[in-house]
């Protein structure tokens, strides 16, 4: 069965339609998708022998890291090691309580610190968060104003095509 004039019109308006959807869609699936890229993409980085002074009992001291993925040694300034039981460590924050004043080093003392961490502030995580920062308003600003103006250019076709027919 044949479409007749406006039967055809309003198909086109459906194909349309389906199209930019279909298009707002594909950018959203790509916008999630770097943006998983750039979560999983980060490096393990060692740090020897960081220098922190040692904080009074019960007080925090904060790493120059954070996400610390394993801790090898507190040392102080003649490399005699602190034992795990004179502090707490805090790994996703990259902080050491004290939990004793006794020990090899104790409130204000420099001590040294080595640990690995994940670093996940690369230049491929900022380079896909850049990308995504930039994609997203396509999708959320101009592709709804292109499927109005298009709807309505449709709309406006349909309208004169009908005053012309009537001569």
């Amino acid at each position: 069965m044949g479409l007749n004039k406006k039967g055809e019109g309003m198909q086109a308006l459906y194909s349309w339609i389906l199209m930019f959807v279909m298009i707002g869609m594909m950018i959203g699936i790509a916008v999630l998708v770097f943006q998983k890229f750039g979560e999983a993409a980060y490096s393990n980085t060692a740090v020897v022998n960081e220098s922190i002074t040692y904080p009074a009992d019960t007080v925090n001291v904060t790493f120059a890291h954070g996400n610390i993925t394993s801790f090898t040694s507190v040392i102080n300034a003649s490399s005699a090691a602190v034992p795990s039981a004179n502090y707490t460590l805090y790994t996703t924050d990259g902080k050491l309580r004290s939990d004793s004043t006794n020990g090899t080093c104790y409130d204000g003392l420099t001590c040294y610190v080595s640990y690995s961490y994940d670093e996940y502030n690369t230049k491929t995580a900022q380079a896909l968060a850049d990308m995504v920062s930039a994609t997203t308003p396509l999708a959320s600003t101009w592709l709804p104003l292109i499927i109005t103006v298009l709807v309505l250019a449709i709309i406006l076709t349909i309208v004169i095509a009908s005053f012309a027919r009537r001569e």
